[in-house]
């Protein structure tokens, strides 16, 4: 490195780990005194940088050589549970959308679901679906129904061990 003569300054910072760890400002000092002859003006700025960061690895690793290349956060969790099937959702709640023919629902948002199945029914044929429609979020909005009829709505959400149940139907008419 130009400007710091023959200072191993890597070798300086390093040092802590080929001593165990064990790791002073003193020794640091004594040894970039040894390879420099002496700290002075611009090389003793970069020492003493050099002998800060050192100190701050060796406490942030906790002597861990390899926990300074990784995040610093375990591999693998060591009380991992598996999240099994979603419990049923929440009946959606109903309203009546912005403009004729519309209707929102809406449910509690559930942890781990990735994917939420709306399913629309009229409620003279409930069991004929009008619409059936998959979101990423706990609510969705439902266009194109016929104003007067009641309908007839549901959901279920869909996680890492498949599909949770039905929910319960609510009901709303739509304007």
């Amino acid at each position: 490195m130009e400007g710091f003569g023959d200072i191993d300054c890597a070798g300086v910072l390093l040092g802590c780990w080929g001593n165990g760890c064990e790791w002073s400002e003193h020794s640091a000092s004594q040894s970039v005194q040894r390879q420099a002859g002496g700290c002075s003006g611009s090389r003793a700025a970069l020492c003493a940088v050099l002998r800060l960061l050192a100190n701050s690895v060796h406490v942030a690793c906790k002597g861990d050589p390899a926990m300074l290349t990784s995040s610093g956060f375990p591999v693998w969790k060591p009380t991992r549970t598996p999240v099994g099937v979603l419990p049923t959702p929440a009946t959606p709640v109903l309203s009546l959308g912005a403009r004729t023919g519309e209707l929102n629902a809406s449910t509690p948002p559930m942890p781990n679901a990735y994917i939420y199945n709306w399913r629309v029914a009229l409620a003279s044929a409930p069991d004929a679906y009008v619409l059936q429609q998959q979101a990423t979020a706990a609510s969705d909005a439902f266009e194109g129904l016929t104003p007067g009829q009641i309908y007839l709505v549901d959901v279920n959400a869909v996680g890492s061990a498949g599909p949770s149940d039905w929910s319960d139907t609510a009901q709303q008419m739509v304007l």
